[in-house]
């Protein structure tokens, strides 16, 4: 007989409750919510500057002096290497012509100067508001209720609620 009992009891509750029916509520207000970000992002800088000009030009030549330390480097080389006079006079000459020749050919020199634009990137943190997500204020029947979601809602829009009643 308990066991009767029980399982009327619990058919009884059963039947009491409304399972939950989907309708449709209309929006009444939507309110953004807002967060903030961090970003970060570039940010070019020009100005105008003066750089160089290069250009390869063709040498002078040596100086007296420059050929003179060639011969003399030259000679003692040559004396070292023969152990003779005649040795010291030939790397003399050598000397003194290679250091003469090696003042005549091309160099890479500045010619001038030209205005240029320079830019640099640099970054930089930018803090921005942005839409977090929407509080809705919807009305059904006279109810009022609201809720956060995700998606972009207007006023007067439909969403579907879930409806119940039940016993208190």
């Amino acid at each position: 007989m308990k066991k009767i009992l029980s399982i009327l009891s619990l058919v009884a509750m059963g039947a009491c409750a409304a399972p939950a029916a989907a309708e449709k509520a209309i929006i009444t207000e939507v309110e953004p919510n807002w967060t903030q970000v961090t970003r970060n992002v570039p940010v070019e800088t020009c100005n105008m500057a003066q750089v160089p000009v290069y250009d390869r030009v063709q040498g002078q030549g040596a100086t007296g002096l420059e050929v003179l330390f060639g011969a003399l480097f030259g000679g003692l080389a040559g004396k070292a290497i023969t152990d003779k006079d005649e040795g010291a006079a030939a790397g003399a000459i050598i000397g003194g012509a290679v250091a003469a020749e090696a003042g005549r050919a091309p160099q890479l020199r500045i010619v001038g100067y030209e205005n240029k634009e320079i830019c640099t990137t640099r970054y930089v943190n930018r803090t921005e508001s942005i839409v977090k997500n929407y509080t809705i204020f919807y009305e059904w029947s006279g109810h009022y209720g609201s809720s956060v979601v995700n998606e972009q809602y207007i006023e007067g829009d439909y969403v579907d609620v879930d409806v119940s009643i039940r016993l208190r």
